[in-house]
């Protein structure tokens, strides 16, 4: 995952060297900036990338306005959905209700909502390829513990966030999410196996989405 699309281009330069790595193309928002090439750098690279994050919409005090975030939202959506469909990880701080609203007018491949912290009136009325990334800060916060019960199960997908969420004073790595699948098997009702199985699953049915998506000028393994 990405930050900004100079970021991108380093760690697809890393991911050539290994089949397990794929780089995403991000451009969080508040490093918008209206005197700043970033978007149009982001718009020509979407071509090259199945997999597009952090992107998304903040609306904390002294971010970029929000008129300005959701313009840029808008067309990032817009242009995965002309390009074929793509991978997108949201970001949706204080904004979760306007995300969600652009998300259900885009046809992305799949949209992966980060540490979302709601509203959902209901998880039923929203498109089969979106779905909600879980974390072990989320596991110590009500409103991630409230909306890891309402998620169906078929929807959860597994982050670490590192280097943001840490554990012990240090970043937490993507193995070390026993705790998460500990407390889904917990609310689940099944063994570890099961949970894990379930979040295969549920990662096959995301890459599935794009599989058969072109790219411009292909680089992954």
């Amino acid at each position: 995952m990405s930050v900004l699309p100079e970021q991108y281009l380093q760690l697809r330069k890393l991911s050539e060297t290994s089949k397990f790595l794929f780089p995403s193309l991000g451009l969080f928002p508040l490093y918008l900036s209206h005197s700043k090439p970033d978007l149009a750098q982001f718009l020509d690279l979407l071509p090259d990338s199945l997999y597009v994050g952090e992107v998304g919409l903040d609306f904390t005090e002294g971010a970029p306005s929000h008129e300005f975030q959701v313009s840029v939202l808008d067309k990032i959506l817009s242009t995965c959905d002309h390009l074929g469909g793509r991978v997108v990880s949201l970001h949706s701080r204080r904004a979760g209700q306007e995300v969600l609203d652009l998300c259900q007018k885009s046809h992305c491949g799949s949209m992966i909502l980060h540490w979302f912290s709601g509203p959902i009136s209901s998880f039923d009325s929203l498109p089969q390829n979106i779905y909600f990334s879980v974390n072990t800060a989320m596991l110590r916060s009500r409103q991630g513990r409230s909306l890891l019960a309402a998620c169906p199960r078929s929807r959860v997908l597994l982050e670490s966030d590192g280097p943001y969420v840490e554990s012990g004073g240090k970043p937490v790595h993507p193995w070390e999410l026993r705790s998460v699948v500990e407390s889904l098997s917990k609310r689940w009702c099944l063994n570890l196996e099961g949970v894990l199985d379930q979040l295969n699953d549920n990662l096959n049915r995301v890459d599935d989405s794009v599989k058969n998506t072109a790219l411009r000028a292909p680089f992954l393994p």
